[in-house]
């Protein structure tokens, strides 16, 4: 994965992203699901009329056990949308972790170890 504060959005694999779609379709099926955006998200929502929304728990699982969970909503939705791509390629492809998922953590970078660590309850 590439940590990018420049992207937006997340984009994974083919296979991770429609796995971690239909989920969130499935458990977002209270919501009006919206055409695709403007800007290529397909998983888009219009909350008129709700005065409460839930948005599911979202964590992002790494090698050697790690996983962060992302802040709701504020980490996982972009302008009512899942904040989430597909990388369009097969499942050897590299993701991005963009700064839609980063917001709430601050992003530790160890280049020495070869590590990369995230610390929730960034300002």
């Amino acid at each position: 994965m590439i940590i990018d504060s420049g992207t937006v959005i997340t984009a994974l694999p083919a296979t991770a992203y429609a796995a971690l779609r239909s989920a969130f379709r499935s458990a977002m099926s209270e919501y009006r699901l919206l055409p695709p955006s403007d800007g290529g998200l397909d998983t888009c929502y219009d909350f008129t009329g709700h005065s409460n929304v839930t948005v599911p728990r979202v964590s992002l699982a790494f090698a050697g056990s790690a996983t962060v969970e992302l802040a709701v909503p504020s980490g996982v939705l972009v302008d009512g949308c899942l904040a989430f791509a597909g990388t369009g390629t097969t499942d050897g492809a590299i993701g991005i972790i963009g700064n839609v998922n980063q917001r709430t953590f601050e992003v530790l970078y160890d280049s020495g170890k070869g590590t990369v660590g995230f610390r929730a309850g960034a300002c």
